[in-house]
C-alpha cells in the first residue's frame, strides 16, 4: 500500500512540476505540451467497428468442480477486499473526524484570543474615554478664544505690494 502511496505522490509531484513549467511565463522554459501531455492512443474508427462485441454463450451443462472451486474462491477473495476496503473506509472517516475536530478546536482558540483581545482593546479605550471626556470638559470650561479679523487695507497692501 505504500509503495502505491508513493507512486501516487510522485505522480502529483511530476504533474504539479509540469504545471509550474506550464504556467510560467518565461518562454524558453516552456517544453512542448505533447511531451508532457501524453494522451492515451486513439484507435481509428474503423478499428472500432471490427472490435464489436459477441455475445457470450452460456455453458450448456451444469458447472464442473474446478469452476464452482474457483467461484468460491473469488468470492472468498472479493469478500475479503470488500472487508478490507470497509476497514480503511472507516479509518479514514475516523482521521477525517479527528482532523476536522483538532481543526475546529483550532479555530475557537484563535476566536477566543479575539475576543479576549478586543475586551481588553475596549477597556483600553473605554478608559481613554473617560480621560477624554474629563479633558473636553475642562475645554469646554475655558472661555471662548475670540479671533480678530485682519484690517482690510493692509492685506490688500500686502497682496499687491503697496509701501
Amino acid at each position: 500500500m505504500t509503495d502505491t502511496t508513493t507512486k501516487s505522490n510522485n505522480e502529483i509531484e511530476e504533474l504539479k512540476a509540469k504545471l509550474k513549467i506550464l504556467e510560467s511565463n518565461h518562454p524558453s522554459e516552456i517544453v512542448e505540451i505533447d511531451e508532457l501531455i501524453k494522451l492515451p492512443d486513439e484507435e481509428p474508427e474503423d478499428n472500432k467497428i471490427q472490435k464489436e462485441k459477441k455475445p457470450r454463450k452460456k455453458p450448456s451443462g451444469p458447472p464442473s468442480e474446478k469452476q464452482l472451486e474457483a467461484l468460491k474462491k473469488g468470492q472468498a477473495r472479493m469478500a475479503e477486499i470488500r472487508k478490507k476496503q470497509r476497514e480503511d473506509a472507516t479509518e479514514r472517516k475516523e482521521k477525517e473526524k479527528e482532523e476536522l475536530e483538532r481543526k475546529i478546536v483550532e479555530k475557537a482558540i484563535l476566536l477566543k484570543r479575539k475576543q479576549l483581545k478586543k475586551i481588553k482593546v475596549l477597556e483600553e479605550l473605554s478608559d481613554e474615554e473617560t480621560t477624554k471626556e474629563k479633558e473636553i470638559q475642562k475645554q469646554k470650561q475655558r472661555p471662548p478664544t475670540v479671533v480678530i479679523p485682519p484690517n482690510p487695507y493692509d492685506t490688500f497692501k500686502q497682496k499687491f505690494n503697496i509701501r
